[in-house]
């Protein structure tokens, strides 16, 4: 497998403490490194990912999450904030597990189980992940939006028709 991260200028120092990481790991010839990526670039990047780690605690949306799924990379990300509230819902659990989109975790030893989850995972199983996570980033398109906003102010409009003295 080919590990790879991206970020922007600001990820500066993360990267090369992570190079220095990976050379110290022994890894570094297969752990890919690189600022400042085009929209495009990102784009052909996640859709040949297998999994989107996603490690920021109590992330207030997620907007990179929901770019993983739409790709259909697996999420793997923190279990606080936006990510439990609203987008990796419903997931991974014994309970769940036929009809997760991803992995919520805190602690290193959750994230490896769920690496090794995802990697382990028969194809058929984490192609049926893969679909549900791209439905569930539908959900946050501007269309979706539009509708469900609409939706709601036609709701506050016939109440205030109702209570309207």
């Amino acid at each position: 497998y080919q590990r790879r991260v991206h970020g922007d200028e600001e990820d500066g120092r993360r990267f090369a403490a992570l190079q220095d990481l990976a050379k110290d790991l022994g890894i570094d010839d297969s752990v890919s490194i690189q600022k400042n990526v085009s929209f495009a670039d990102k784009s052909e990047l996640l859709g040949k990912a297998m999994i989107g780690l996603h490690t920021m605690h109590n992330e207030h949306f997620g907007t990179g999450i929901v770019e993983f799924m739409a790709a259909g990379a697996i999420p793997i990300a923190h279990r606080s904030g936006g990510p439990l509230a609203d987008i990796v819902v419903p997931h991974a659990t014994p309970e769940t597990e036929s009809t997760s989109v991803g992995f919520l975790c805190v602690t290193a030893e959750e994230y490896a189980n769920a690496l090794h989850c995802v990697l382990t995972m028969p194809s058929n199983k984490r192609l049926q992940m893969q679909q549900r996570a791209r439905e569930r980033s539908a959900t946050f398109s501007a269309e979706c939006f539009a509708i469900n906003f609409k939706s709601a102010m036609r709701s506050m409009h016939m109440a205030a028709k109702q209570y309207a003295c």
